[in-house]
């Protein structure tokens, strides 16, 4: 039974922080940025989204998500320029490269929602900016 209880150990450790790991995380990167076009946040759920520009092209300065207009809440502290509303909100999250940031949000109502990943790049002849559409879904569970 000892010897049970000792090889069961890591599976049950393992199930019990994937049960408390906290809300359901979507990572957007340079790269998801460049090859998704469909991302879903789940209602009523706590969905983190996350910025992660810790991994990105050289000449790249900042990657920025922007979510105009979705019915959303903000769980936690809002974004920087961003505008929380009811029912509505724009959602705007910038990053330097080398960093990252998240945003904790609610939807509140099911449907498909236009947003952009916004990369900004050095160039030789100056700033290059190239917005990425993409398309979130916020789905019944």
């Amino acid at each position: 039974m000892i010897l049970l209880a000792a090889l069961l150990a890591p599976y049950v450790a393992f199930a019990c922080s994937a049960l408390n790991s906290g809300p359901r995380k979507v990572v957007l990167t340079e790269t998801v940025c460049n090859s998704v076009r469909f991302l879903t946040l789940k209602l009523g759920e706590t969905n983190r989204i996350v910025l992660d520009n810790d991994r990105h092209t050289p000449e790249q300065i900042t990657l920025q998500l922007r979510l105009p207009d979705v019915p959303i809440a903000v769980i936690g502290e809002v974004p920087e320029n961003s505008t929380i509303g009811d029912p509505r909100s724009t959602i705007l999250l910038s990053v330097p490269a080398g960093e990252s940031d998240s945003v904790d949000v609610e939807p509140r109502f099911t449907g498909q929602f236009d947003a952009a990943c916004v990369v900004t790049l050095r160039a030789p002849e100056g700033l290059r900016i190239i917005e990425l559409p993409i398309t979130f879904q916020f789905v019944e569970n």
